[in-house]
């Protein structure tokens, strides 16, 4: 049981080494963060409109995109959408903020108008207005949890194959007979590696209860004489 104990842990410290690796390559071109900005884009082109505006699309999908890549807590990401995207709710954008919401577009239209020029709002603008936040907050929250969902499959995904590959190559470096590839000690260096991505998050705390089971059932000593 003592063995098993600093199994797991050596599994975990193996997964926990994959995951920081893996995480470093988002310093060549996003690397494994480049997974899931796919669908935040998506939408922000159908409520952010390509036309003239205060701010390109590409710049802010560049903005929103660097947000991502720095991994900026999900709500601040959210906020900050949700801004850019009311820069646009001016009589050129509203047209096609009314298509990719499904409101009417006389009425946002309208409601774009008052703000481009400073007028006051009444209860139905009030109200038009509400229901505009709420629509674009329900599109942006469920882009970015697919994004991330996406993200998170992919982070694990690349951690299994770089910690195949370390198990691989350190079991080749340790003594062994024969051919590596046909030895047990390979058949057990893909087990390690295949273990070691979904053990690293609970490792420490798999071993601790392997090591109060082990003292649990170990058998008392007799008594003297």
């Amino acid at each position: 049981m003592p063995d098993l104990s600093d199994m797991v842990l050596a599994v975990g410290a193996l997964g926990t080494a994959s995951y920081g690796l893996v995480d470093v390559s988002r310093a060549f071109g996003g690397g494994v963060s480049n997974h899931g900005f796919a669908r935040i884009g998506a939408v922000m082109k159908k409520l952010y409109p390509a036309e003239a505006g205060p701010l390109s699309q590409a710049a802010a999908l560049d903005t929103l995109r660097s947000s991502w890549f720095n991994g900026k807590p999900m709500a601040e990401q959210i906020a900050q959408a949700r801004a850019l995207i009311k820069l646009r709710l001016d009589p050129a954008g509203a047209p096609a903020l009314a298509a990719a919401t499904g409101l009417d577009p006389a009425r946002l239209s309208a409601l774009a108008g008052k703000l481009d020029q400073g007028a006051p709002f009444d209860d139905a603008d009030r109200a038009l207005m509400d229901r505009f936040d709420q629509i674009v907050g329900a599109l942006l929250d469920g882009a970015y949890q697919h994004a991330d969902q996406s993200y998170r499959n992919a982070a694990k995904a690349w951690a299994v194959v770089v910690a195949l590959t370390l198990a691989m190559v350190g079991g080749w470096m340790l003594p062994h007979d024969g051919d590596y590839l046909g030895s047990k000690q390979f058949l057990l260096a893909i087990l390690a590696g295949l273990l070691a991505a979904p053990l690293a998050p609970v490792s420490k705390d798999l071993a601790n209860a392997i090591g109060a089971f082990s003292r649990a059932v170990r058998p008392s000593p007799a008594p003297p004489g």
